[in-house]
């Protein structure tokens, strides 16, 4: 919220306030009164909205790099256990397909980090018998997964919350709008 719509939130709790402290002088007077309640109700959806426009999104944030971190700790591991397969057993092929750095986890896209650690998965899948003797178990191969597929549920999470944001903030124009109308144009006018 705008500072001139704090103002105003300020003011519409005063106005609440008000009309709550003298509600046995208007309740008999039906059009104020039908008039005052479309207005909290634009009060409260006002305050819903605002809550909604300071949800922090640092925590959300925090999590998928969080979840990056573990995920891509748990690639390189099975990413060195597997080369060392390879080199005992002379795969080149399979030695050149998991080549990648830390750096290159680190440097890369989210999307792209997701099928490099798919990659190491698949290969880690495919050769689990053989890797058994290089310390990686199935629990280990289960656990890359579920890694891979936390991380991959966090991706969406930072930009909705920020579109929750965005629009949260276009409503609230519309709303302070549409309450205003109803304070000058109805309840001012009602009251007798």
């Amino acid at each position: 919220m705008n500072i001139n719509q704090v103002d105003k939130l300020s003011m519409y709790y005063v106005v609440k306030n008000t009309c709550e402290k003298y509600q046995t002088n208007w309740m008999t007077n039906a059009v104020f009164a039908a008039a005052y309640n479309l207005w909290v109700a634009k009060f409260s959806m006002i305050e819903t909205n605002r809550d909604a426009q300071t949800l922090a999104t640092t925590g959300i944030t925090t999590d998928k790099t969080v979840k990056r971190a573990v995920m891509t700790e748990k690639t390189l591991f099975m990413e060195n256990r597997l080369q060392s397969y390879a080199n005992v057993v002379n795969n080149h092929e399979l030695l050149e397909s998991i080549k990648y750095s830390a750096s290159d986890l680190k440097k890369a896209r989210d999307t792209d980090v997701i099928g490099i650690c798919n990659t190491v998965l698949a290969k880690a899948t495919a050769n689990a018998a053989a890797i058994v003797t290089y310390g990686v178990t199935a629990a280990m191969i289960t656990e890359l997964q579920a890694a891979i597929t936390a991380y991959s549920a966090t991706l969406a999470k930072p930009k909705a919350a920020k579109s929750q944001t965005k629009t949260a903030t276009e409503n609230l124009s519309k709303l302070f709008k549409e309450a205003d109308v109803l304070l000058t144009k109805r309840l001012d006018l009602d009251i007798e």
